[in-house]
């Protein structure tokens, strides 16, 4: 009989009498004491009837399984069911199912983190975003900020290209300062603008005051929103705004809000954002224009020294930088 202080062993025999193919009996008892008297409560549940050895075509043999469940873990490694030979094969998975429900009835210690580590990792975490989240934001608003760029850039170039068609070049349009703002639009643009909404008033495209926009320097800028002679404010139905010019500057604005003395324009305001923070020149704002080719690109397209006309003091060429560097703000561009 083997065994140890912490727990006990279990023998498991199989009986064999003779050479009798009777079915055989294969019983799990506690091997405390030889002498006591047989107790049926001490027999395994695991009491199953399996064929003789003696009937096997493997050689006659016997077999004995000795498992230690509180013994250490080379200990029940080394106690992993073995098959001497002679045993039938049919006996092989209840033998091990006897094992296996043997070993989940030992004990075993759970291991997990401390409170400690836990806090230890989350603020290494925290550390870790905190220092890369930043730069992922800004990479995420550029290239939001350039996608609505393009999208605003073709659908604009396709209506003019369609309202030509109809009304001829560009360069033979009726004067939008002396036809009128409003009348310049509705024959030119809104029958070649699908969705889109004419602002008449600032709150209509969710501003809050007539004079939104500030400069790149963080300065109120001076562009008026709304203004019924001189310009059309109409909302894309992206949310995008723009602000299709007839005539701008002059000297004063009259009592209805109206630019006065000014001259004829060709300008096109866009806020890729509608009135949401920041609408800010440069930033979620920028500057086109409708040239005499029929073609509507940034304004200074063709300035040959596009860091004068777009950094931290002004950003009229910030819209031709990101085109010029293809469709992309790359680290020299004023964003901050």
């Amino acid at each position: 009989k083997e065994g140890n202080s912490e727990g006990y062993s279990q023998n498991k025999e199989i009986l064999n009498s003779g050479n009798s193919c009777e079915p055989q009996r294969l019983m799990f008892q506690n091997d405390i004491s030889k002498d006591e008297p047989f107790n049926p409560s001490t027999v395994h549940r695991f009491n199953k009837t399996f064929p003789s050895p003696a009937c096997s075509t493997h050689p006659r043999g016997t077999f004995v399984e000795r498992f230690t469940p509180h013994s250490s873990r080379f200990t029940r490694r080394k106690s992993v069911i073995r098959i001497i030979r002679g045993v039938g094969k049919a006996w092989f998975p209840d033998t091990l199912r006897a094992g296996f429900a043997f070993a989940h009835t030992a004990p075993y210690r759970k291991s997990a983190f401390t409170l400690a580590e836990v806090l230890i990792t989350l603020g290494i975490i925290g550390i870790v975003a905190a220092m890369t989240m930043p730069s992922v934001v800004n990479k995420y608003q550029k290239q939001v900020t350039v996608a609505h760029l393009q999208k605003f850039y073709t659908s604009m170039n396709q209506a003019l290209r369609r309202s030509e068609a109809d009304n001829g070049e560009y360069k033979y349009w009726a004067d939008g300062k002396s036809m009128g703002a409003e009348a310049y639009f509705e024959k030119y643009w809104k029958p070649y603008l699908s969705g889109v909404r004419i602002c008449n008033k600032y709150s209509e495209c969710n501003y809050l005051s007539n004079t939104p926009f500030v400069d790149i320097d963080g300065t109120p800028a001076e562009a008026v929103l709304v203004s019924q002679t001189t310009r059309t404010p109409f909302m894309l139905p992206d949310g995008t705004v723009v602000i299709n010019f007839t005539s701008m500057g002059g000297d004063g604005v009259d009592e209805d809000g109206n630019i006065t003395n000014d001259v004829s324009s060709d300008a096109i305001y866009v806020d890729i954002n509608g009135g949401k923070a920041p609408n800010r020149f440069g930033k979620d704002v920028f500057v086109f224009r409708r040239y005499e080719n029929g073609i509507i690109n940034p304004y200074l397209i063709k300035s040959t020294n596009l860091s004068s006309v777009c950094n931290r003091q002004t950003a009229d060429g910030c819209a031709a930088k990101i085109m010029k560097d293809g469709w992309e703000i790359k680290d020299d561009y004023p964003w901050k």
